[in-house]
């Protein structure tokens, strides 16, 4: 029995081809989807850290208006040793003590009533748009308090901000002569 007079049957599911193709365009949709979606949580992290730094940075002058003094660093909350492995006890024991000094002023405290609640950590303590502490510094240089964001990669300090410090104290020296 020859079969070859026989009509072709329906050829039935893909090719290898047919298959490759279209896992390599699922590929890609996804890269371009996740790509657009770690962008947006940075984005919204940066904004929301900028809102937070600007409010705080409100409520720290209406302190200072009323009281005459800007916060102290020290408070309530023990500050660990100043090293490098403790950066982030440090800053939220410095955002804590913010804090507790910060409500305890009713004008400060007004002022507050505007943060993000993402933007508010346990006791008092303060949080950037990345969940980390915002640290304070009653003294940053030049005789102005200072608040600071680790940012998306969880450093703090000049050398983590991509400028040089020569750049750092000509936006600060801008910044106070206005």
């Amino acid at each position: 029995m020859n079969n070859h007079n026989q009509p072709a049957r329906p050829r039935r599911g893909f090719t290898l081809v047919e298959l490759i193709a279209v896992i390599c365009i699922i590929g890609i949709l996804a890269a371009l989807i996740i790509s657009v979606g770690l962008y947006l949580r940075h984005d919204s992290g940066r904004k929301l850290t900028t809102a937070t730094l600007e409010i705080l940075s409100d409520a720290v002058s209406a302190y200072y208006a009323e009281t005459g003094t800007v916060p102290s660093e020290t408070g309530t909350h023990t500050l660990p040793p100043d090293t490098a492995a403790n950066e982030r006890t440090l800053a939220e024991a410095r955002s804590k003590n913010l804090g507790d000094q910060l409500y305890a002023v009713r004008s400060s405290s007004d002022k507050l009533a505007s943060l993000p609640q993402e933007a508010k950590g346990p006791n008092n303590m303060f949080l950037d748009g990345f969940d980390r502490p915002i640290d304070y510094r009653s003294d940053g240089g030049m005789g102005v308090p200072q608040l600071i964001s680790a940012g998306p990669d969880g450093v703090f300090g000049i050398a983590a901000s991509g400028y040089s410090q020569a750049d750092q104290e000509k936006y600060q020296k801008d910044n106070i002569q206005k």
